[in-house]
């Protein structure tokens, strides 16, 4: 078994067909659709994509993204969205901008949420939610919350500057 075994510097080389005459349609293939090209549709399918990703679109959310055209191509593809009952437009985070767009579900849900403080109702219970979860709108669009007594640097107030706040980077949680 061993003697027949290639003892050369290089293997020989499989005979490979050449291509003498002109390409068959012979194999597996199918038509593929071509990509969008239009940047009003590519837009229009962005805007779409940014409202069900979060819910409430501000500008913040935009930039975060990195969408071809920025918020002013967003913008008024949104605005379009408004005028045909697509979006609603309004002020429903505080801090975020004026510039704010959503969906009925979403701002009915959002209603559901208020609360009258003097009402005597329990708050809320918290819900986790990862560093990097686009619903998570703390650290990219929102500063992190402070806790009552802790310092701004996270530490509890005890000055260590160690902070326990993640930083809102991809990947920190």
């Amino acid at each position: 078994p061993r003697g027949r075994m290639y003892r050369g510097g290089r293997m020989p080389r499989p005979d490979m067909p050449t291509r003498t005459g002109p390409s068959t349609a012979a194999g597996r293939w199918s038509i593929v659709p071509l990509a969008e090209t239009d940047a009003t549709v590519r837009a229009a399918g962005t805007a779409e994509l940014l409202l069900e990703r979060y819910g409430v679109v501000t500008r913040g959310s935009v930039m975060t993204e990195r969408v071809p055209g920025g918020f002013a191509l967003t913008y008024k593809v949104l605005a379009g969205f408004e005028d045909t009952g697509r979006a609603r437009r309004g002020y429903f985070i505080e801090t975020l901008g004026a510039a704010q767009f959503s969906t009925g579900g979403t701002v009915d849900r959002l209603r559901g949420f208020t609360r009258d403080p003097d009402s005597g109702e329990r708050p809320l219970n918290a819900l986790t939610l990862a560093a990097t979860d686009p619903a998570n709108a703390y650290g990219a669009a929102l500063p992190w919350p402070r806790l009552d007594g802790s310092s701004p640097d996270g530490d509890g107030g005890a000055g260590t500057g160690a902070g326990t706040e993640p930083t809102g980077d991809a990947g920190s949680a």
